[in-house]
């Protein structure tokens, strides 16, 4: 699952599901085996498609039109 914030990649590690997170902000470390799939204002559409999630956490992207097109291409979205 792709996590374009900081701290819901932190609250996916505390829930145990670290090693499920396969993209991550701009704005993290650099972790292995993570990629970056853009930050809170510009997400990276075809990066986190290409990545193939069955969930994806993102942010209230209310300017965006990511999480709807997410949506309508059958991807799970949970905005947090």
């Amino acid at each position: 699952m792709p996590s374009p914030l900081p701290s819901n990649t932190e609250t996916l590690e505390a829930f145990g599901l670290g090693d499920e997170i396969v993209g991550v902000t701009i704005f993290e470390p650099a972790k292995s085996g993570r990629e970056v799939v853009g930050d809170l204002v510009h997400p990276n559409l075809e990066k986190i498609v290409s990545l193939k999630p069955d969930l994806i956490a993102a942010g209230l992207w209310k300017s965006s039109r990511v999480v709807p097109r997410l949506r309508g291409m059958g991807y799970r979205v949970v905005e947090i």
